[in-house]
C-alpha cells in the first residue's frame, strides 16, 4: 500500500454486482471536487447525469481519479502577523515579494530558509505583504 493511501479512509460499494472501494475526501477543497468535475460535464460537455450509475459514487471515483493523478487545494494565504503565529511549529510560508523568500516555524519564533538563523517575530516575515502556506503538518504528525 502506497503512503498516500494509508491516510484515506475508504467506503465501499456494491453496483451491479460490483464491489467499488472509493477513499474518503481528506479536505474540503477535495470534498466539493467530484460534485464540481460532475457539473462541469454535465454543463460545459452536455453529459446527463442520468447514468445509471449514483451520482455520489461517481463523483467520488472523479475526485479519486483527479487527486491520485497529483491534484491538490491551492494554497492557503497567509495575510496577518497573528494568523502566522496561530500556525504550528514545523510550518513554512513563502514571501513573494520583493524578493521570494522561504520562512519556517520553531518554537522560538520564525526564521528564513538558508545557513543564517536569524530569528523574525511573524510581522517582520510578513511585512506589508501576504504568504502562502507551502506546509502545515497535521495533528497526528506533530
Amino acid at each position: 500500500m502506497a503512503d498516500n493511501e494509508t491516510r484515506w479512509a475508504t467506503r465501499t460499494e456494491r453496483h451491479a454486482g460490483v464491489d467499488i472501494t472509493v477513499h474518503a475526501p481528506r479536505s474540503d477543497a477535495e470534498a466539493s471536487l467530484g460534485g464540481t468535475l460532475l457539473r462541469v460535464l454535465e454543463q460545459r460537455l452536455g453529459m446527463p447525469l442520468d447514468l445509471k450509475v449514483p451520482t455520489d459514487l461517481l463523483a467520488a471515483l472523479l475526485r479519486e481519479a483527479v487527486t491520485f493523478a497529483g491534484w491538490r487545494p491551492p494554497a492557503r494565504v497567509v495575510e496577518t502577523a497573528e494568523a502566522a503565529d496561530a500556525l504550528p511549529s514545523c510550518s513554512v510560508l513563502l514571501v513573494l515579494s520583493p524578493v521570494p523568500r522561504a520562512f519556517a516555524k520553531d518554537a522560538a519564533g520564525w526564521y528564513a530558509a538558508g545557513p543564517i538563523r536569524e530569528r523574525l517575530t511573524a510581522a517582520e516575515v510578513l511585512g506589508s505583504d501576504t504568504a502562502l502556506l507551502l506546509w502545515e503538518p497535521k495533528e497526528d504528525a506533530r
